[in-house]
Protein backbone atom coordinates (compact mmCIF):
# COMPACT_ATOMS: atom_id res chain seq x y z
CA UNK A 1 0.00 0.00 0.00
CA UNK A 2 3.04 2.29 0.61
CA UNK A 3 3.20 2.76 -3.25
CA UNK A 4 0.19 4.57 -3.32
CA UNK A 5 0.47 7.02 -0.61
CA UNK A 6 1.07 10.84 -1.12
CA UNK A 7 1.69 13.84 0.02
CA UNK A 8 -1.23 15.17 2.59
CA UNK A 9 -1.22 17.99 4.59
CA UNK A 10 -2.95 18.82 8.59
CA UNK A 11 -4.56 21.60 7.80
CA UNK A 12 -3.89 23.94 11.70
CA UNK A 13 -6.96 26.38 12.52
CA UNK A 14 -6.25 29.89 14.27
CA UNK A 15 -9.08 32.10 15.78
CA UNK A 16 -8.49 35.84 14.67
CA UNK A 17 -9.88 39.23 14.68
CA UNK A 18 -12.30 39.69 11.72
CA UNK A 19 -11.28 43.25 11.36
CA UNK A 20 -14.54 44.01 12.96
CA UNK A 21 -14.64 43.50 16.37
CA UNK A 22 -14.86 39.66 16.21
CA UNK A 23 -13.71 36.71 15.42
CA UNK A 24 -13.10 34.02 12.89
CA UNK A 25 -11.46 31.06 12.63
CA UNK A 26 -8.97 30.58 9.64
CA UNK A 27 -7.42 27.27 8.43
CA UNK A 28 -4.01 26.86 6.95
CA UNK A 29 -1.11 24.29 6.11
CA UNK A 30 0.72 22.49 8.91
CA UNK A 31 3.14 19.20 8.85
CA UNK A 32 3.20 17.48 5.60
CA UNK A 33 2.93 13.68 5.49
CA UNK A 34 2.25 10.25 3.33
CA UNK A 35 -1.12 9.26 3.42
CA UNK A 36 -4.34 7.92 0.80
CA UNK A 37 -7.76 8.85 0.40
CA UNK A 38 -10.19 6.70 -1.42
CA UNK A 39 -13.64 7.50 -1.83
CA UNK A 40 -16.40 5.80 -0.55
CA UNK A 41 -18.41 2.82 -2.57
CA UNK A 42 -22.09 4.99 -3.54
CA UNK A 43 -24.19 2.41 -1.39
CA UNK A 44 -21.77 3.86 1.47
CA UNK A 45 -22.22 7.14 -0.22
CA UNK A 46 -26.43 6.81 0.00
CA UNK A 47 -25.59 5.23 4.01
CA UNK A 48 -23.95 8.67 4.34
CA UNK A 49 -26.78 11.07 3.00
CA UNK A 50 -29.32 9.31 5.00
CA UNK A 51 -27.19 10.04 8.01
CA UNK A 52 -27.72 13.51 7.56
CA UNK A 53 -23.92 13.84 5.65
CA UNK A 54 -24.48 15.22 2.17
CA UNK A 55 -20.58 15.50 1.77
CA UNK A 56 -18.14 12.97 -0.08
CA UNK A 57 -17.74 10.28 1.86
CA UNK A 58 -13.80 9.12 2.25
CA UNK A 59 -11.72 5.82 3.85
CA UNK A 60 -8.12 7.83 4.91
CA UNK A 61 -5.14 5.86 5.19
CA UNK A 62 -1.50 6.63 6.84
CA UNK A 63 1.00 5.43 8.64
CA UNK A 64 0.37 4.39 12.69
CA UNK A 65 3.33 6.78 13.62
CA UNK A 66 1.65 10.28 12.51
CA UNK A 67 -0.63 12.01 15.31
CA UNK A 68 -4.07 12.43 13.57
CA UNK A 69 -7.01 12.43 15.66
CA UNK A 70 -10.98 12.77 15.04
CA UNK A 71 -12.08 16.13 13.35
CA UNK A 72 -8.31 16.98 12.11
CA UNK A 73 -8.48 18.03 8.46
CA UNK A 74 -6.65 16.99 5.76
CA UNK A 75 -5.71 18.27 2.18
CA UNK A 76 -4.45 16.40 -0.82
CA UNK A 77 -4.14 17.11 -4.62
CA UNK A 78 -6.61 15.32 -6.95
CA UNK A 79 -5.73 15.61 -10.48
CA UNK A 80 -3.56 19.04 -9.61
CA UNK A 81 -6.53 20.49 -7.71
CA UNK A 82 -6.55 20.60 -4.06
CA UNK A 83 -9.11 18.40 -1.89
CA UNK A 84 -9.96 19.13 1.84
CA UNK A 85 -11.33 16.36 4.27
CA UNK A 86 -12.30 16.31 8.13
CA UNK A 87 -11.66 12.44 10.14
CA UNK A 88 -14.99 11.47 11.31
CA UNK A 89 -13.90 8.99 13.10
CA UNK A 90 -11.30 7.57 15.43
CA UNK A 91 -8.44 5.69 14.46
CA UNK A 92 -9.21 2.40 13.41
CA UNK A 93 -6.09 -0.12 13.97
CA UNK A 94 -5.74 -3.29 11.40
CA UNK A 95 -5.44 -6.12 13.46
CA UNK A 96 -2.22 -8.15 13.84
CA UNK A 97 -3.18 -11.00 11.77
CA UNK A 98 -3.62 -8.86 8.62
CA UNK A 99 0.14 -7.90 8.48
CA UNK A 100 -0.80 -4.91 7.93
CA UNK A 101 0.21 -2.79 11.70
CA UNK A 102 2.03 -0.11 10.49
CA UNK A 103 -0.76 2.20 9.11
CA UNK A 104 -4.25 3.04 10.18
CA UNK A 105 -7.57 4.01 8.65
CA UNK A 106 -9.96 6.96 9.59
CA UNK A 107 -13.59 7.36 7.97
CA UNK A 108 -13.51 11.47 6.17
CA UNK A 109 -15.68 13.47 4.62
CA UNK A 110 -14.91 16.74 2.64
CA UNK A 111 -15.18 20.27 3.59
CA UNK A 112 -14.47 23.83 2.41
CA UNK A 113 -11.23 25.49 4.33
CA UNK A 114 -11.93 28.88 5.63
CA UNK A 115 -8.35 30.58 4.07
CA UNK A 116 -9.48 34.44 4.64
Amino acid sequence: MDDYFYQCTKMESVTVSDGLGGYKTVDYDGVEFKGLAVKKSSSEQLIGALRGSEETQYTFHTYANVPLKKDDKVKFMEGGVPKYIRLTSSEQLNTERSNQTDWKSYSAESYTPITS
